[in-house]
This record gives C-alpha cells, structure tokens and sequence, in this order.
C-alpha cells in the first residue's frame, strides 16, 4: 500500500454529498478532483465511492472510492488519511464482522499488510465488496492474458533463435565459410 499526497487545492466536499454513488455521465469534476487527489492518470475512471472508515489505530471516517484499477481512501479527521491500492496487488478479501461494535466491514490482504473496512453507511459493504472482487479479478485475468501472450512471444522468438541455429549448422554441411558469410547477411558483400 502507498499513500497519496494530497494536495490541499483539492476540495472534496461535493463528492462526500452522499452515503453512496455511481459515478454517471456528467460527473467528471468529481472524477478529476479524485484524480488530482491520489495523482492518477486522466484516463483512470471512477467507478463508485463509498462512506465508511478505514480502521487504523483509530476508525477513520472517509470515503472508500474505486476505480477501475485502484482502490483509494481519503479522510478529513481524526487526521488526513489517504490510501492507495493497485487492485490486482490484493492478495485476500473477504467480508468480516470489525470491531467492538461487529460492524459489517472488509478486510483485505495487500501484500503483507492488513487493510480493514468499517462502518458502512445504508448497509453498502456487500456493493462495495462485490465491486473491489469483480474489479480485480477482472485486472488480474487481464495480467494473467498479457503474461500468457508474452510468454507464447518469447517462446517464439527462442524457437526462431533455435531454429536459425539448426540452419547454420545445416547450411555449414553445404556451403564452404565464404557462402556461409553471405547467407547470414552481416555484410554488404555482393556473392561473385
């Protein structure tokens, strides 16, 4: 888990307005201002945020926003408290009763650490579980199909090394040293 710097020009108080929301059309000033925040690209998009508290040593009251490739935490009090998380370094997830008060929570495995989720607010946690899961698992489908097509690239490409290997050594019972030069093609030398 990283933390983001915040900036302090970045106001946040129209996005907390609700307990929860998808971001429709039309709301890319709440898009840009979560941006800005946790210094994401332009192309990252806002896909739901949700009121709760991340617990620390003390609960802290936020907002629990996902994109579609991170997960992030901003709080005003007891003290600013950003988090961020690229989705696919969560490593569990599973909903859990938190707390003195067994409040509805998530807790999560990131790396080596521990993040919990409490206190949702109007009984979101299942959503917001439910969104966390399926983006990445999405995410990671996607890194386990671009390392399969890099891998099936890189077993091309030693096949091809291997294979042009096998034609030297076929080429060489064939052609004495100086044809063997030109059909490698490391020179311009023109074959008289």
């Amino acid at each position: 888990m990283s933390k983001a710097e915040s900036s302090p020009t970045v106001g946040l108080d129209d996005l907390d307005d609700s307990d929860h929301y998808k971001i429709k059309s039309g709301d890319e000033l709440k898009e840009a201002k979560v941006q800005k925040l946790f210094g994401l690209a332009p192309t990252e998009k806002l896909k739901e945020g949700f009121k709760c508290a991340m617990k620390l040593a003390v609960p802290h009251p936020g907002t629990l926003y996902i994109t579609d490739s991170h997960l992030l935490f901003h709080s005003k009090f007891p003290s600013k408290e950003t988090a961020k998380v690229e989705m696919v370094e969560i490593v569990t997830i599973e909903k859990k009763k938190i707390g003195m008060v067994n409040s509805a929570g998530i807790r999560m495995t990131v790396g080596n650490q521990e993040l919990q989720f409490t206190s949702f607010t109007n009984n979101t946690r299942d959503a917001a579980y439910d969104l966390i899961e399926q983006e990445a698992a999405r995410l990671k489908q996607e890194l386990a199909e671009r390392n399969k097509k890099d891998k099936a690239k890189s077993d091309l490409m030693t096949s091809e090394k291997k294979l042009t290997a096998f034609d030297k050594i076929a080429a060489s019972d064939f052609m004495d040293e100086e044809q063997l030069h030109h059909k490698e093609k490391c020179c311009s030398c023109t074959i008289v």
